[in-house]
């Protein structure tokens, strides 16, 4: 394998390589050897490049000479214990947008806010669908207490239960005995919404102008 764990080969670490670049921003690879002398690579993810003080010519990871030539990358290991290599032993893959870059940045930074917020979004609506699912039948009464009959139970003790009953207890053709002021309907539930379909189609057209690409090739093929 061409690289130092043996579970990739070069095609491999191609593909991943550039599925980093894309999320991450960038990634490293360190040129070595195995100790017979077969040139091998091992990989530095972004987030191992960087650590230690930010001084005497290193931002970010990377120390700069006087040209703003990268002459060695810090890389992060085990412990947090860094080591620096060589230029000339490393090499930083990126898809820079500016002269003066010195990492990669994802493809993604534009849209962070918005991702994190679908997020968020998804998960409270899946919460309401949710509740909506629960929700089969509502008695509506004058005074919001659950009477004895198709919904209420007296117990042994004489205490009324919530009135809560799931779908196995409900019997075909039963018949509600209500009182005067009483109502029975069914719960309708409106969510989600075609508003909200609209909202979130609106949140994953900035994500796909970001990234260069249609976006039903993301989210609605």
């Amino acid at each position: 394998s061409p690289e130092v764990s043996g579970r990739w080969d070069y095609n491999q670490i191609c593909f991943l390589s550039s599925v980093a670049i894309d999320v991450d921003g960038d990634i490293g690879r360190i040129y070595t050897e195995t100790p017979e002398g077969f040139p091998q690579l091992q990989m530095v993810l972004a987030h191992r490049i960087g650590g230690g003080e930010q001084k005497n010519g290193w931002t970010d990871g990377v120390r700069l000479n006087s040209y703003e030539r990268a002459v060695s990358y810090r890389v992060i290991g085990t412990g947090d214990k860094t080591t620096d290599v060589s230029s000339y032993n490393f090499g930083l893959l990126s898809d820079p947008d500016r002269m003066d870059e010195i990492r990669g940045k994802s493809s993604l930074h534009h849209a962070i806010n918005n991702l994190r917020d679908v997020m968020e979004i998804l998960s409270a609506e899946k919460l309401g669908v949710k509740m909506n699912s629960l929700l089969a039948m509502i008695v509506k009464s004058g005074n919001g207490e659950v009477e004895n009959g198709f919904l209420g139970k007296t117990t042994e003790e004489g205490t009324e239960d919530s009135g809560l009953r799931t779908i196995e207890q409900l019997y075909a053709g039963a018949i509600p005995r209500l009182k005067a002021g009483e109502d029975i309907f069914a719960h309708q539930g409106n969510r989600p919404s075609t508003t909200f379909a609209g909202f979130l189609d609106s949140l994953y057209r900035d994500v796909a102008a970001g990234l260069d690409v249609p976006v039903e090739f993301l989210w609605n093929a």
